[in-house]
């Protein structure tokens, strides 16, 4: 189920993914802009560096949309005048500025750290998902946690880690923005640098890889869909990864008991499940979905799917598809 021309969707789409490879220096000239500094002349007196420092590091900021330039024709020699640009993403990140004028974010979301932190922005993950999702060491990423750790960014249960988003809410929405800047024309349902899950309205817009729900009728459960859910880049798909690719998908009983028929019909590898479940963002909602087929009541409102379950509806779904002791 891999749709045509993906190579030149993969190329147009995420060819425009900057990896936002935040600099100190980057972050100590944007918040320089944010304070209303908008020559080169004035920026550079500000940043105590060279004009030639100063513009070089502006270029940076304007080609990663966190700046824009634009000539002042009312000013003496039309110079260029430097302003916060419109993107979500540098929105959030001024207004974290203003919100928390006393910590010098250079130190937080540049480098390795800002990848670790983008990594773990949404659900709890062990250090091998984080390495695999950076493609980095394990020793590389153990040595960059401290370093958050310590600020009272991250929040860890066991072996797990996850950014803590009610103490540092302001950092999670400017991170938030940065990680799904997307060129994208559907739904977003998760992406992580040069990867993405997303819907479109009409299944004849797809691109790359159909998966979730789509899939689901090679596997002996038919969904009646319009639409389309994708993954790009293009590949081959187990139905482990179609299965974790649905749970992002739900967002209503029917869907969540159509992914609970199709776990308990088919016997999934529980290791590559789990693993792919931290990968993707669905790990608290995969260890909730587990403990459904044993749950006693036969109604219950879902933490982590924001749904509910009704074992009576289920039930007529599972039977449908020849889903048997349920």
């Amino acid at each position: 189920m891999i749709m045509s021309k993906t190579t030149e969707t993969f190329k147009y789409y995420f060819g425009i993914y900057r990896h936002m490879n935040l600099t100190k220096p980057m972050v100590r000239v944007f918040r320089i802009v944010c304070h209303e500094n908008d020559t080169l002349q004035s920026i550079a007196k500000e940043a105590k560096k060279s004009l030639g420092w100063t513009s070089d590091i502006l270029s940076q900021l304007i080609k990663a949309q966190f700046v824009t330039a634009e000539l002042a024709a009312s000013r003496p020699g039309s110079r260029k005048i430097f302003g916060v640009a419109d993107t979500a993403y540098a929105i959030k990140l001024k207004q974290l500025m203003y919100a928390k004028p006393y910590i010098d974010f250079s130190e937080i979301i540049t480098g390795s750290k800002l990848r670790v932190l983008m990594a773990i922005l949404y659900d709890w993950k062990d250090y091998k998902t984080i390495s695999k999702m950076l493609k980095a060491s394990d020793h590389a990423v153990r040595q960059t946690v401290p370093k958050l750790k310590n600020r009272g960014i991250i929040s860890k249960k066991g072996r797990l880690l996850k950014f803590n988003d009610v103490a540092w809410n302001h950092l999670f929405e400017f991170l938030k923005e940065l990680r799904n800047f997307s060129g994208l024309n559907g739904f977003l349902l998760w992406q992580f640098e040069k990867e993405a899950i997303y819907t479109v309205d009409d299944i004849k817009l797809a691109k790359g890889t159909l998966t979730g729900f789509n899939r689901y009728k090679d596997f002996g459960i038919r969904v009646a869909t319009v639409t389309g859910c994708c993954h790009l880049p293009e590949k081959k798909i187990s139905k482990e990864e179609i299965f974790i690719h649905s749970l992002l998908q739900v967002d209503d009983p029917r869907l969540l008991h159509l992914a609970l028929a199709f776990y308990v019909k088919h016997n999934l590898n529980t290791n590559k499940v789990k693993n792919l479940a931290m990968y993707y963002d669905c790990f608290s909602r995969y260890e909730e979905l587990k403990t459904l087929p044993l749950l006693e009541e036969e109604y219950k409102k879902l933490e982590y799917f924001h749904t509910e379950f009704d074992r009576k509806d289920f039930r007529r779904i599972a039977h449908m598809y020849g889903v048997k002791n349920v």
